[in-house]
């Protein structure tokens, strides 16, 4: 009878102790589960092979009662164990090389299954009527989507896009702003979709020369003052446009790129990959000798070029961009179709860049020294005019690959009135996680009193 009552605390055991072990390193290992569990039984069955052999000298050396007490004593030694582990755990977790690797692969695949599940969630985005636009003071023309809610007066927001996307980025965030009273205009930025597209000087494509060009098209829309948003170079942008024009802005609204104020040293290209490895992509995105322009000679390169922006990846799940060298042409036409753009979005996107290709799109990593020279009357005099003093909301994309943490609170020294938010995403914030977006923007505008 007392063999058979034994078989209570031993499967009291199996269940509390074996098989909770067996679990506890299932979900630290995750993706290395099997071989830690290979590992653990090959563990137990060399103790179970050793225990024989010292099992008869101890017994023989401390009597029956005193050795099988032994493992009475280890089992009660070993009580505050699952305590120590739910408090400490995670802690000794992350010294382990594969339990650190391990969680951390898990904690983007959770996350990107999040922003799968919400991206089919999302509203509907809106495609606003494009218009051409002419500027009667100078000789270049926009296309612009403007559409107007009908509570909104003759202000409203204005959206920048970035490189290389055009005003219909914007198109998660425009039903938010026009069902919120605002009137909303988004203009395709110089060298994009069907905007003007100078092919002699560059200066066109300079940031001053551009936010002069939007502060004529608000007030030929008869704006007196704007809430500005931009993203990627929109954000370098529309920064640029609160100094140049402090008084026409009312609030600033940045996704992805922190606010860089003007530098009175100019630094190149290459003396800046130096100082920040992630800015490496510059080189070739702004090469001289064109190395986009002369992979994207038509459609099917376009779309092999905007694929791998917007998140194509190849057979083992990498992308063909990084922030130190950028694209890799090689592997573009086996990448898989990005999942940020449909394949009619995607269509327009092609149709658009192939009107006067990315010669124009890549002109903005060519303006660098004109910004500067453009920029140094900012510095003279008053150091505040570098300053950005209207409130701002910025929101950062935790994955973007050039961007560090750094950057971004270096914008806290030169933005006075800043709300910064954070979101795990990829560069296409707005689109890859457009209701975390929303709501974030429904709340500060709130917040300003702007809806």
């Amino acid at each position: 009878m007392v063999p058979i009552a034994a078989g209570v605390p031993f499967g009291f055991g199996m269940v509390t102790v074996f098989l909770a072990v067996l679990n506890y390193l299932v979900d630290a290992y995750t993706i290395y589960a099997a071989s830690v569990l290979a590992a653990n039984s090959l563990l137990r069955s060399m103790f179970g092979a050793a225990f024989p052999l010292f099992t008869g000298y101890m017994y023989r050396g401390l009597g029956i009662h005193w050795a099988s007490s032994i493992p009475a004593f280890l089992a009660l030694a070993c009580l505050p164990m699952p305590f120590l582990l739910y408090r400490y755990g995670s802690r000794i977790r992350e010294r382990s090389h594969y339990a650190a690797e391990a969680s951390a692969i898990m904690k983007r695949y959770l996350e990107t299954a999040g922003m799968e599940s919400e991206t089919k969630q999302q509203a509907q985005p809106t495609f606003m009527p494009s218009q051409y636009i002419s500027i009667l003071e100078r000789s270049s023309w926009y296309t612009l989507r403007n559409a107007t809610s009908i509570e909104a007066t003759v202000n409203g927001s204005r959206q920048i896009h970035g490189f290389p996307d055009l005003s219909m980025g914007w198109r998660y965030q425009i039903p938010l702003l026009l069902k919120r009273g605002l009137r909303v205009v988004c203009p395709d930025c110089m060298g994009y979709g069907q905007s003007d597209s100078p092919t002699g000087s560059i200066i066109p494509f300079a940031l001053k020369s551009q936010c002069e060009d939007f502060y004529l098209l608000a007030k030929q829309l008869g704006c007196e003052n704007i809430i500005l948003g931009g993203h990627d170079w929109g954000s370098v942008l529309a920064s640029r446009f609160a100094l140049y024009f402090p008084d026409f802005i009312t609030h600033l609204i940045t996704f992805v790129v922190p606010y860089f104020p003007p530098s009175p040293k100019y630094v190149a290209v290459n003396d800046l990959v130096k100082l920040q490895p992630s800015f490496g992509y510059m080189l070739q995105f702004g090469s001289e000798d064109g190395v986009i322009e002369s992979h994207t000679q038509d459609k099917e390169e376009i779309r092999h070029f905007l694929n791998a922006l917007y998140g194509g990846l190849t057979q083992d799940g990498k992308k063909a961009i990084t922030a130190a060298s950028g694209i890799d042409f090689e592997c573009l036409p086996q990448l898989s179709a990005s999942k940020l753009l449909d394949e009619e979005e995607m269509n327009y996107y092609v149709n658009e860049f192939s009107r006067t290709g990315l010669r124009g799109p890549c002109n903005t990593y060519r303006v660098l020294y004109q910004n500067f020279l453009d920029e140094l009357p900012l510095l003279t005099g008053n150091p505040k005019k570098a300053a950005i003093n209207c409130p701002t909301l910025f929101i950062r994309a935790m994955d973007d690959f050039a961007i560090t943490s750094n950057m971004v609170e270096n914008m806290r020294a030169y933005v006075p009135h800043l709300t910064i938010e954070e979101v795990r995403s990829s560069h296409w914030i707005m689109i890859q996680r457009s209701q975390k977006v929303n709501d974030i923007l429904e709340a500060w505008l709130e917040k300003q009193d702007i809806f």
